[in-house]
C-alpha cells in the first residue's frame, strides 16, 4: 500500500491541484484554477520524467515540473491583494508544458548513450593538494565583506531599515564583482568538513559564508551554495560511506533551508521584524513561484514579435565575455546586456527593477514557439553535467559540476545572462587555477590515492544495476 501511494501520490496532487488552490484561497473573490488539458500534459511531464534514471537529472526535471505549481499559487495570492490582476494562465502553460516535454525526452534520449557509471573504490583516500588556491579561495570572503563595508559604511541586511530601493544603487566596493566566488568558498569548506578536520570552526565558518553571500540582500549566490551542495555533499558522502544508501535528508533540509531563507531576506530586506508578519508572508502572500506569474502575464500582454531591443544571442554574449575582449570587437559590454529580458521587461514595464520570467519565457519571446527546440541542446548539457557529478576526476571538477548543476537548477525561474555570468566567472577560477598550478608546480589539485598510482586505478567499473533512483 505504501509503495503504491509512492508510486502515485504525485499524479493524486497534479488530479486534486485545483480544490487544493480552491481551499487555499477560498476567502478570495476570484480564484484562478487550472484547465484540464494542462493538468493532463504536467501528468504526462511526470510519467516521461520517470524514465530518466540519472538522479540529478531526475532531481532537476521534478523541480522545473513543480515551478508551475508553485507559480499558480503565486498568482492566486497576488489575486487575493489585487483583485484587478487577470490572467489566463492556459496557453502560457501550455508552452511551459511543451518545452519541458522537449526537454525530459530529450534528456532520456542523451540518457541511453551514456556510458556505465564509474564509481570510485570504496575506502578511497583523496587530498586536496594546492594550498594556494586553497587560500586564496577562503580567505576571499573574508575580504569581500571587508571591501564592502568600507564601500558601502554598514551591512545593509543588519540595517534593520527598508532598503529595497537603494539595494541595487549601492557601490559595494571593488571585490563584489567576483561576489561568485563565495560558493567555491562555502563547498570548500564543506570538503574540510567532511574530512573531519577542525569541523565546529568549518561549520562556523560555512555559515559565515552563507551570511556574507547575502549580506546585500540578495539570495542568488546563497541558493547556488546551497543547491550546489545537494550533489556535492552526495557524492563525499558516497565515498566516505560507499555501503550508505542515497538520503532524502539533504534535500529535505536544503528544500527547508531555501524557504525559511526566501522568507527571511524578504521580511528583512524590508525591515519587517515581526514574526507574524513574516509568516503571514508565507501562508497568505506566497513568494515562491513570482517569475511564472511575470512569464504568464508577459505573454498575455506581448507578443515575441512586439518586444523592442530583446536579443537572446547579444545578451548572453555581453554577459559571458569581458569588456575589453568586446570592444576589441567593437561591441560595447553595457549596450548588450541591456538588451536581456530584466532590462527589456522593466522597460516594457515602466519599472525601476528588472524582472526574471524564465529560460522558457527568453526563448518564446527570441524565437517564438521554435525556442522549444533550444531545449535540446540544454538537456544535452545538462545530462553531460550530471553524468560528471557522479564520476569527477577531480576534487576541483566535483565542485566545478556540483555550481554548474545549481546553475542549471535556476535557469527555469531566472536570466540566462546570469547564467552566462557566472560561466564566465568559472572560467576565470578555473584559470586562476591552472596558473597557481603552474607557477608553484603543485601536483593535480583533485583526487588521488597516494604515490605512485595513476588516475585510472582511481576507479573501477560496478555491474550495471536496476534503475533506481535515490531520489
Amino acid at each position: 500500500m505504501i509503495t503504491l501511494l509512492k508510486k502515485y501520490y504525485p499524479y493524486l496532487l497534479i488530479a486534486f491541484m485545483n480544490p487544493i488552490v480552491g481551499f487555499l484561497f477560498q476567502r478570495s473573490n476570484k480564484v484562478i484554477y487550472t484547465p484540464t488539458d494542462v493538468l493532463v500534459f504536467a501528468a504526462f511531464c511526470y510519467w516521461a520524467s520517470t524514465f530518466v534514471s540519472n538522479k540529478y537529472n531526475l532531481l532537476l526535471a521534478r523541480f522545473w515540473i513543480s515551478f508551475f505549481f508553485l507559480g499558480v499559487l503565486n498568482i492566486n495570492s497576488v489575486i487575493v491583494y489585487d483583485t484587478t490582476f487577470n490572467v489566463n494562465i492556459h496557453d502560457a502553460s501550455i508552452l511551459y508544458f511543451l518545452n519541458l516535454m522537449v526537454f525530459i525526452i530529450a534528456l532520456i534520449g542523451f540518457e541511453s548513450k551514456n556510458k556505465p557509471v564509474i564509481r570510485i573504490k570504496p575506502g578511497n583516500n583523496f587530498h586536496l593538494n594546492n594550498p594556494v588556491l586553497n587560500l586564496v579561495i577562503l580567505v576571499f570572503p573574508v575580504l569581500f565583506i571587508i571591501s564592502l563595508y568600507k564601500a558601502v559604511g554598514f551591512l545593509p541586511i543588519l540595517s534593520g531599515d527598508n532598503f529595497v530601493d537603494e539595494m541595487y544603487n549601492y557601490d559595494y566596493g571593488a571585490l563584489y564583482g567576483y561576489k561568485f566566488i563565495c560558493v567555491y568558498s562555502f563547498l570548500l569548506t564543506v570538503y574540510f568538513f567532511k574530512l573531519k578536520k577542525y569541523r565546529v570552526l568549518n561549520i562556523i565558518f560555512a555559515l559565515a559564508i552563507l551570511f556574507i553571500s547575502s549580506v546585500d540582500g540578495k539570495r542568488f549566490i546563497l541558493f547556488i551554495c546551497l543547491l550546489a551542495f545537494i550533489p556535492f555533499n552526495d557524492y563525499l558522502k558516497k565515498l566516505l560511506s560507499p555501503k550508505q544508501k542515497t538520503s532524502y535528508v539533504p534535500i529535505i533540509m536544503i528544500s527547508t533551508a531555501i524557504v525559511v531563507i526566501y522568507i527571511s531576506m524578504l521580511a528583512i530586506r524590508l525591515g519587517n521584524n515581526n514574526v507574524d508578519e513574516w509568516l503571514g508572508i508565507f501562508i497568505e502572500k506566497i513568494p515562491f513561484g513570482v517569475e511564472y506569474k511575470d512569464f504568464v502575464y508577459s505573454f498575455e500582454k506581448f507578443s515575441d514579435t512586439t518586444v523592442k531591443n530583446y536579443d537572446f544571442v547579444l545578451s548572453n554574449m555581453g554577459a559571458f565575455f569581458n569588456s575589453g575582449m568586446l570592444n576589441f570587437f567593437g561591441f560595447d559590454k553595457e549596450a548588450l546586456t541591456h538588451m536581456g529580458s530584466a532590462y527589456v521587461w522593466m522597460n516594457a514595464y515602466n519599472i525601476e527593477f528588472g524582472i526574471r520570467t524564465g529560460i522558457v519565457s527568453e526563448l518564446y519571446f527570441a524565437y517564438g514557439i521554435w525556442g522549444a527546440l533550444a531545449m535540446i541542446p540544454l538537456a544535452y548539457f545538462i545530462n553531460k553535467t550530471s553524468v560528471k557529478l557522479t564520476q569527477p576526476g577531480s576534487v576541483f571538477e566535483l565542485i566545478q559540476y556540483a555550481i554548474l548543476y545549481a546553475l542549471y537548477i535556476l535557469i527555469i525561474n531566472g536570466q540566462a545572462t546570469v547564467f552566462f555570468g557566472c560561466l564566465s566567472m568559472m572560467l576565470y577560477v578555473y584559470f586562476f587555477k591552472l596558473l597557481v598550478n603552474g607557477i608553484f608546480k603543485s601536483e593535480r589539485f583533485g583526487l588521488y590515492r597516494y604515490p605512485g598510482i595513476q588516475s585510472n586505478q582511481l576507479y573501477y567499473k560496478l555491474p550495471e544495476e536496476p534503475r533506481q533512483s535515490g531520489y
